[in-house]
């Protein structure tokens, strides 16, 4: 029994050290800063750096990926977080949006800060 939890454990490890060299794409897209929500005139200082904290890294082509976004498999599920996130909304090309989707989005935010989330 003991013998086959070792090899259970080496052959995890050894798969594990394999899949290292098998990683997802991390992307920063370009992108016009003139587009990007920072470019607005009319963002309060303090709600646009609540946003970079807490919405730039996954909704913003200006992502800062944090040091196990280097593992895999973590890697491939924050790369897909982040890609479904910048789909979903991209600060980055704010300028691109019309009116009403930018509003939408800013009540979408709304409630998500109110909700905690």
């Amino acid at each position: 029994m003991k013998r086959i939890l070792v090899r259970i454990i080496v052959a995890f490890v050894v798969v594990l050290g394999i899949a290292q060299f098998f990683r997802p794409e991390r992307t920063n897209p370009n992108s016009d800063s003139q587009l990007s929500l920072r470019a607005q005139n009319d963002i309060p200082p303090e709600v646009l750096s609540l946003l970079d904290r807490a919405c730039f890294d996954c909704h913003s082509n200006d992502t800062r990926w944090p040091w196990y976004s280097n593992i895999t498999p973590v890697n491939y599920a924050l790369v897909n977080h982040v890609d479904n996130g910048r789909r979903h909304l991209n600060f980055s090309l704010w300028g691109t949006m019309r009116p009403g989707t930018q509003r939408g989005a800013l009540e979408e935010i709304t409630d998500e800060v109110r909700e905690g989330r």
